[in-house]
């Protein structure tokens, strides 16, 4: 165990002065809120499509979704069935047209998108604040992950690697931005795959065999090896999966803004390409949940799972190697959540809900202390919650997300007759069935919910209430005026 400790130690130690040195580097190119924001909107479809998967394959790629393997066997699979779907729709159908109009408006987050097309500071200020509220979650259930993965490894108490990491991560994120995490992500986001290629083959290979493998996760429960599961993933919950899966990325703050960033609308379909090259590697860490579950039948914690098989089948060096794997996947979807809140209340709540009047180096500066005390937030809550299932935590946070956002956004891109007033109904309308029915059903089933209620509820009170503004009509007119001359 001593050596154990030192070569973890050691890989830890490198990476967090990694860390350091591309935030200090990026730093330095951060001069203004459009920088932090998006990075001047330079960024290729490569680093976008990096920076998309590094934040979407979170600490649940490593432990929530091998966990789910481990409880539930392959009807699991259904999320990645569900993963790729929706990440290609928002990129391919909405993707263009969502940067197109963040350029025309000169608009920096999804808040500040919504509030200039629909001219209404009350939307900007609703969608701002539901960041704030949903996203801080995801960032405890990020720093959740860094415990697990310490508590495994080591058997010992897991609150010093979370402040550790946790102030690291907060200190580069707030000085460098955008450039900062997008770089990151595109470096952490290839040495996660190429992890995966790792784990895959091991976790077949140990157990004996594909065959072997379904043999005996059948001889363990014979739920394990169906297509549904009686409990979890019945055919009800897997169609509403779907839904879920298919709409949640529309709009979605953090994402979206990876849209914004990229240099040209060309670049479009080859980030769709190299998106789903990365999402299908990085599902491979159900199969350690699935050889896990035959290997490791007593586990008390099923998000524990992947990093007990490393450790039990793996040499120290590996080990060391998937304790930085999973490291970095906290990295980039916590870097990315802190600059989007960050973000949003530097700019969205500060500067223009509020109208406080700064020059773009006070607002810059707002920004970075906003990510300082957020992050400060999430890592006090890590030390105090711990919930079952990371990646639950994370579905229900991006379900309420998604509840509030996805109307508002389809309609600003796609519905001519879109109002202020339709929007504020659908999003307030979508969150609040999001929490009525997750009191009673899973998040796939309430997010979907919300999120359909989200889009349906737009649509018509758009055509009862209010009228749209002049720049959603000048936006469509010149869509439309385009889309005849390519005809």
């Amino acid at each position: 165990m001593g050596s154990v400790i030192v070569t973890v130690m050691v890989a830890f130690a490198l990476f967090l002065a990694f860390l350091l040195t591309i935030g200090y580097i990026s730093s330095k190119k951060t001069k203004s809120t459009a920088d932090f924001a998006l990075g001047n909107r330079k960024m290729g479809p490569l680093i976008v499509a990096a920076t998309m998967i590094a934040t979407y394959g979170s600490a649940s790629s490593y432990l929530g979704n091998p966990g789910l393997a481990y409880e539930y066997g392959w009807p699991m699979a259904w999320i990645w069935v569900g993963c790729v779907i929706g990440i290609v729709v928002p990129i391919l159908f909405f993707g263009p047209r969502m940067r197109t109009i963040s350029v025309r408006l000169n608009t920096l987050t999804v808040p500040d998108f919504l509030g200039e097309i629909y001219e209404s500071k009350p939307l900007q200020l609703i969608i701002s604040l539901g960041i704030l509220i949903f996203y801080t979650p995801m960032m405890i259930a990020q720093f959740k992950g860094v415990g697990v993965l310490f508590s495994t490894f080591f058997g010992a108490s897991f609150d010093w690697p979370i402040i550790v990491l946790g102030v690291i991560l907060i200190i580069f994120s707030s000085k460098g931005g955008f450039v900062t995490v997008a770089w990151t992500d595109a470096a952490q986001s290839i040495f996660m795959a190429a992890l995966m290629l790792f784990i895959v083959p091991a976790s077949i290979y140990v157990v004996g065999g594909w065959s072997a493998m379904n043999e005996k996760l059948n001889a363990v429960d014979t739920a394990l090896t169906g297509i549904f599961d009686p409990i979890m993933y019945t055919p009800v919950t897997v169609l509403f999966m779907i839904i879920y899966y298919g709409l949640w990325q529309i709009g979605q703050p953090y994402m979206s803004i990876r849209l914004f960033a990229l240099k040209d609308v060309k670049s479009f379909r080859k980030v769709v390409i190299y998106v789903i090259l990365f999402t299908v590697v990085i599902s491979g860490g159900m199969w350690a949940g699935f050889s896990g579950r035959i290997l490791f039948p007593d586990l008390q914690q099923a998000d524990a799972v992947l990093p007990m098989f490393i450790n039990t089948y793996f040499p120290t060096y590996i080990g060391a190697l998937v304790v930085i794997g999973v490291l970095s996947a906290v990295l980039t979807t916590v870097s990315s959540i802190l600059h989007s809140v960050g973000t949003t209340v530097g700019y969205d709540l500060i500067q223009k809900c509020f109208r406080v009047k700064l020059t773009d180096k006070q607002s810059l500066r707002v920004s970075q202390i906003s990510t300082l005390t957020i992050g400060g937030v999430a890592i006090i809550g890590a030390l105090f919650q711990t919930p079952e299932f990371l990646s639950i935590l994370v579905y229900g946070a991006l379900g309420g997300m998604g509840s509030l956002v996805v109307g508002p956004v389809i309609m600003a891109v796609f519905d001519r007759k879109a109002t202020k007033e339709g929007a504020i109904i659908a999003a307030l309308s979508g969150v609040v069935v999001f929490i009525t029915f997750l009191a009673f059903y899973n998040v796939w089933i309430s997010g979907s919910l919300g999120m359909i209620v989200s889009i349906i509820s737009a649509f018509v009170c758009n055509r009862l209430f209010g009228t749209p503004s002049s720049t959603l009509k000048s936006i469509h007119k010149d869509f439309n005026t385009e889309e005849t001359e390519a005809v």
